[in-house]
Order: C-alpha cells, then sequence, then structure tokens
C-alpha cells in the first residue's frame, strides 16, 4: 500500500491489463500518454479496460487517495520515500498503545518526557487492517527523540503479539535516547481463535 504521493516521476512498463484496472479517487494527472482509446473516466474514477502488453506511463504527479494495488512486480527507477510519520511525545512512563498510534505509519517518533518509559503494544486483532492475511508484513521505524540518558524507550508484547528479538541481542527491547528500531509486523497463519502478529525488533543505537 502506497500511502504518500509521489511527486516526482512514476513510470510503469508493461503493465498488462487482463480485465479492468480502476484508479479510484485520482485527483491530479499532469500528464497520461500510451493509453489511446483503452481508458474511460467518470468523475474522479479512470477505468482502463482489456489489452495485452500495454504500458501506462505518468510523467508528472500521480496522486491517490485510496489504495494502490498490483498483482504483478512493480519497479522503481527513482526509489519510494517512506513519509508517513507519527510524531509525539509522552509524559507517561507506562502506556499500552492503541492502533491508531501505529497502525499503518511508516514511522513513529517518539519522545518521552518524563523518565524511562515502557509501552506495551495493543492486541494483536486490533491490527488486523494492517496485515490482513497471513504472510502479510509491514515494516515500521521508531525514533526515541528525546537526548537525556534516563529517557529510554522499552516495548513490551501485548495480547496476540509476540515480540521477537535476535539471539544474540542484548538490551534489545530497548530503544535509548537518540536510537532507533526497525519493527517488521508479521501476520502469522490463522488458527481458530487466534490473529497473532510477531514483531521482528531489530534495535540501533547512536555510535557517533
Amino acid at each position: 500500500m502506497f500511502t504518500s504521493t509521489t511527486k516526482a516521476r512514476m513510470k510503469m512498463t508493461g503493465v498488462m491489463f487482463a480485465g479492468i484496472m480502476t484508479l479510484a479517487v485520482v485527483t491530479n494527472i499532469d500528464l497520461v500518454k500510451g493509453v489511446q482509446n483503452l481508458w474511460t473516466q467518470t468523475g474522479n474514477v479512470i477505468t482502463l479496460t482489456n489489452g495485452a502488453n500495454r504500458t501506462l506511463q505518468v510523467e508528472g504527479t500521480l496522486q491517490t487517495d485510496g489504495a494502490i494495488s498490483s498483482q504483478g512486480q512493480l519497479t522503481s527507477e527513482a526509489g519510494i520515500k517512506h513519509s508517513y510519520t507519527n510524531s509525539t511525545s509522552t509524559s507517561a512512563t507506562t502506556q499500552t498503545l492503541l492502533a491508531g498510534d501505529i497502525m499503518n505509519y511508516e514511522s513513529v517518533i517518539m519522545e518521552p518526557t518524563v523518565g524511562a518509559v515502557t509501552f506495551t503494544f495493543p492486541a494483536s486483532s486490533t491490527l488486523s487492517a494492517m496485515v490482513p492475511v497471513a504472510g502479510d508484513w509491514f515494516d515500521q521505524v521508531w525514533y526515541n527523540a528525546s537526548t537525556t540518558a534516563s529517557q529510554t524507550i522499552t516495548l513490551s508484547a501485548g495480547t496476540g503479539i509476540d515480540l521477537e528479538i535476535s539471539t544474540s541481542s542484548t538490551n534489545a527491547l530497548i530503544i535509548n535516547p537518540s536510537g532507533s528500531a526497525t519493527l517488521r509486523y508479521f501476520r502469522q497463519p490463522a488458527t481458530a481463535s487466534t490473529f497473532d502478529i510477531s514483531v521482528l525488533m531489530t534495535h540501533f543505537d547512536d555510535a557517533d
């Protein structure tokens, strides 16, 4: 899912349309070429109809207010910028995160304003929209914005969350001031009664 806007040049080459492809709520397309008479527009919806080996090339800005889903390989010639951030602070020493605190954010910038703080993840069932299908995964970066040595962040597992670290890591659940951690949320196979998510955590300390 792309949640940010590509503001430079987005080019998809060799896209094959086996049926109908719909771009929902397209708010701005500077130039679309190579599509010929294969598309129709109704309001803010552009529909691309049948056609094998067709190329959709957009020069300028392609902006959508919804999700983009591809069943084929996506190639980027300019990289992908992740810019959906939750930047906040806390004065609570212990707190259970809400789904809205982390849901789909690509980065979380957290500044403790007291001493050491501990965050417990919400129940995995409240995060089902982020990784809905077994095998789905989502990456997120956390950063401790404090520069005070005592203001560390410790992450703790919640119901249905399997918080995992490297077997060789020391104090791996702690994010030190000016330090960061990468979290990978991995949806485990479903059972009759659980919706478990593995959170694979790798932490990094300031080295300079």
